[in-house]
């Protein structure tokens, strides 16, 4: 809802560095939930 409001001409560089920075943030949050996975596995085979 509040993406139509923030879309003016002068600003697509906002919406751009916002997508970017959710995405980032998605794949470090994927990332730190696959280093868990693999820091239980090693703790369980030792």
């Amino acid at each position: 809802m509040t993406l139509l409001h923030v879309r003016k001409p002068k600003q697509p560089n906002m919406l751009v560095q916002s997508g970017l920075h959710s995405v980032t943030h998605a794949l470090l949050y994927h990332l730190a939930q696959l280093i868990q996975c693999q820091i239980k596995l090693l703790v369980i085979q030792n």
